[in-house]
């Protein structure tokens, strides 16, 4: 497929976010995501950066150690604060990040974290700053740099990515930067699935 009906294929999805949109997504890039899959499996699988079962990274480099230590990409997926994965075993959707991170001569980390309802907010953002504290001590091991990480999330990851910064009045000094995709900042009124994280709408301030 070349670029203009690539476009013209995103074009079609419309705007509207859902269940549908995610499976056309799965359709229309899976031809070229699988292959990358199979050829590019993680450096390292379920890395425990807390004690939770959900505090579970993965770690994606192309070619074996370098020289010189590769900037980091840790990226948060989204699933509406109840679900998601960062699919180092269950597929190429939000695991190609790490695998674009590592294509591109950097090391790609890819995060899960707790979910709602049974942990609500600001547990996002508290494994955000676990498993940017994990890749600063041990990054270097799979030939990260510590010293220079990216943050990106979608949806509910932008969010927790936005918490951590919040909760960590150190951020500007562990993270060189954040991308926050589609996220929820709060100056949007709550739907009804996103008090099973934040609590009721009367709170939400």
């Amino acid at each position: 497929m070349n670029a203009t009906s690539m476009s013209a294929a995103i074009a079609d999805l419309g705007y509207a976010m859902g269940p549908q949109v995610v499976g056309q997504c799965r359709a229309l890039f899976g031809a070229e995501q699988e292959p990358i899959a199979e050829r590019l499996a993680p450096v390292a699988l379920d890395c425990a950066y807390g004690p939770d079962p959900r505090h579970r990274l993965d770690l994606y480099r192309e070619g074996g150690m370098p020289e010189v230590l590769r900037p980091v990409v840790l990226f948060v997926h989204g699933g509406g604060f109840l679900l998601g994965d960062k699919g180092g075993e269950s597929g190429w959707a939000n695991a190609h990040v790490g695998r674009w991170a590592a294509m591109n001569g950097m090391l790609g980390a890819v995060m899960n974290y707790r979910l709602a309802p049974a942990h609500m907010f600001p547990s996002g953002g508290e494994d955000v700053a676990k498993a940017v504290d994990w890749l600063r001590t041990n990054a270097a091991r799979f030939g990260g740099d510590p010293q220079r990480i990216l943050l990106v999330g979608t949806s509910a990851g932008s969010v927790h990515l936005a918490s951590f910064m919040k909760l960590r009045d150190d951020h500007a000094s562990l993270v060189r930067g954040a991308v926050l995709l589609s996220g929820l900042y709060g100056y949007t009124p709550l739907d009804e699935r996103d008090e099973f994280y934040y609590g009721p709408q009367a709170l939400y301030a």
